[in-house]
């Protein structure tokens, strides 16, 4: 049987599995947010963990076939992990976001009939998604400007479904 190393985040509602042979090196990618951990198993026992960058990520193994990777900084950054013989057994492509779940919750539960997907790239927030109105649109906007630290840390792209209608009384007069 062949035991493929894995890769499940600890952050709720998020999972990834990496797999690899341990004869064919592969490089997988991975979002984590910031401040949140993954755990890695590996097939074989790993001798050397290589952190390109260790000021975005941190790698700690806990046994040489069990480790953590941390999101320390926003950012991109490589992991490998390498045997005895100096083989690679995992490459990983780590990229730490800002977590962005508390801000989608707060958007689902003051604004619930907006339909918004939240990103985020560096240190700005992306909407994307559907508002029912532009009434709607500026509630979410204003949210995320708060939670960003300023609107103009916030992209917004979402789509106005319904456009605002102005009632007017009108008067011809000759």
């Amino acid at each position: 049987a062949v035991v493929w190393p894995s890769v499940a985040c600890a952050q709720a509602g998020q999972s990834a599995a990496v797999k690899a042979t341990p004869q064919q090196s592969t490089t997988q990618r991975l979002t984590l947010a910031l401040g949140k951990s993954a755990i890695i198993d590996l097939p074989v026992e790993a001798r050397d963990v290589v952190v390109s960058d260790p000021a975005i990520a941190d790698a700690v193994m806990r046994t040489s076939r069990r480790g953590f990777l941390l999101g320390t900084k926003v950012g991109e950054t490589n992991v490998f992990f390498l045997d005895a013989q100096g083989r690679q057994i995992l490459a990983l492509e780590i990229r730490v976001a800002r977590d962005t779940s508390e801000l989608s919750a707060l958007i689902q539960r003051l604004a619930p009939e907006a339909r918004v997907v939240v990103d985020s790239v560096a240190d700005s927030i992306i909407l994307t998604g559907d508002v029912p109105n532009g009434l709607v649109a500026d509630q979410v906007l204003r949210i995320s400007g708060q939670y960003a630290g300023g609107a103009d840390k916030v992209l917004n792209m979402m789509n106005v479904l319904s456009g605002d209608q102005v009632m007017l009384r009108v008067r011809i007069v000759e």
